[in-house]
């Protein structure tokens, strides 16, 4: 197992110290509260329903709702579309902090029906909101992902996510100025395309600091069916460079 310096250079072995070495020493390392990866044996050995925490200081494990099924092979949790996600109560975000959350996915379906991917901290006004709804054909026509302020979002819409079944890097930022209100961002990066846009966002306070993935919020929506091999969250905006190292790194093992 080795890595070669350069940005545009990065590879690892496809076994499971490849991938640890990737998730552990080779992403950005600063500003880690969770770092879990579903291929690295420390993180998950094939049983049980708890994703290990990678990262240093508290341990923030996930918990696996439901029993999605495991690739040990690529390294991924298979969520499927009926009641399984992913949960931990205590992300160690609180107010209006700054953060980022980033996650390697493969969307099995892209739904008509109204899901949710990812919530950070309550699932109402002032927190984080990955939502996506308006899809027609499994053809994305619309894809929000947002801070809900109570009057309106910061939506992110329209963005040129991958084709179900292909592997792609979520990333969202947020660095905020005074009183709750800052800068978001939002990175879309796989085989054929290379996105990001930045939107002003009001007053954001998280009241809990719950991290829910793939789970639905009310009965009328969908659970998200994708596959999720890695997730991690910060707390600090990452660059825009940050985002890219943190995609070379680990483009490699999805063949991009």
């Amino acid at each position: 197992m080795g890595v070669f310096s350069g940005v545009e250079s990065w590879w690892m072995d496809t076994t499971s110290a490849g991938k640890k070495h990737a998730a552990t020493q080779a992403v950005v390392q600063n500003g880690l509260l969770i770092n879990v990866d579903a291929g690295v044996s420390d993180s998950y050995g094939g049983s049980g329903s708890t994703w290990t925490d990678l990262s240093s200081g508290t341990a923030r494990n996930m918990s696996l709702v439901n029993s999605p099924s495991h690739n040990s092979s690529l390294g991924y949790f298979d969520l499927g579309d009926s009641d399984q996600y992913i949960s931990v109560g205590d992300c160690g975000l609180s107010g209006a902090a700054d953060f980022t959350a980033e996650m390697w996915l493969n969307v099995d379906v892209y739904t008509a029906n109204r899901w949710w991917a990812l919530n950070i901290g309550q699932s109402s006004a002032n927190s984080v909101h990955w939502i996506g709804e308006d899809m027609s054909g499994g053809t994305v026509t619309q894809q929000n992902m947002n801070f809900w302020n109570g009057t309106g979002d910061a939506s992110f819409s329209n963005m040129p996510l991958a084709a179900a079944g292909n592997w792609q890097q979520w990333t969202h930022t947020f660095d905020h100025n005074s009183g709750g209100s800052g800068a978001a961002k939002f990175y879309v990066k796989h085989a054929t395309a290379d996105y990001s846009d930045s939107k002003t966002h009001g007053t954001m306070n998280l009241t809990n600091s719950n991290i829910h993935i793939a789970q639905k919020r009310i009965n009328t929506e969908s659970y998200f069916n994708c596959k999720i091999a890695a997730f991690r969250l910060y707390n600090r905006a990452l660059t825009a460079d940050e985002v890219q190292l943190n995609y070379d790194v680990m483009k490699g093992r999805f063949g991009l």
